[in-house]
Formats: structure tokens, sequence, C-alpha cells
């Protein structure tokens, strides 16, 4: 249970997998962490860990999300560009 300070930035590296794990799971390649960073990250969100060895992990997540009426403008905007591109073609 939790991970040692030194460990905690290399957990979110491609392919990286934690030496007390490896010979517990076979199956995984080290990339869940990394590709969920990315995710968050390009969501404009963030994501840390905080951990204590021996008492466990805790991984927080941030989201930033629109509201229904930012999501509607954003939908109206789109429709208008593809309309109006729609009429250049024609």
């Amino acid at each position: 249970m939790g991970i040692p300070q030194d460990k905690i930035k290399s957990l979110f590296v491609n392919f990286s997998k934690l030496k007390k794990h490896q010979k517990q799971n076979t199956h995984g390649i080290g990339l869940g962490l990394s590709i969920c960073k990315d995710l968050i990250e390009q969501m404009g969100g963030s994501v840390y860990v905080e951990s204590k060895e021996g008492v466990g992990s805790k991984f927080i997540v941030t989201l930033k999300c629109r509201t229904k009426s930012e999501n509607l403008q954003i939908i109206r905007r789109l429709s208008k560009s593809k309309s109006s591109s729609s009429q250049l073609k024609s």
C-alpha cells in the first residue's frame, strides 16, 4: 500500500511500472495512467497523486465542465460554420 515519493513522477510515464507490481500484474504494459493523464489534460483538467507508503494512495482528478448554455452556444457555432461551409461548396 502506498507509493514511495521518489516513484510518483514515474507513474504517469509511458510503459512505466513499479517494480513491486511487475510480478503481480504481468498483463499491464504501463500505459493506463499515462493515457488517463493525457486525456484529462486535453480536457483542461489535471491529475495528481497523494501517497503515503504503508497507508495508501489517493488520485485527485479535476476537470473543467461547461454549463448547458455554454454547450448550446458551441453547438450553434458549429452548426453555423458547417452550413456556411456547405454553402461555399455549392
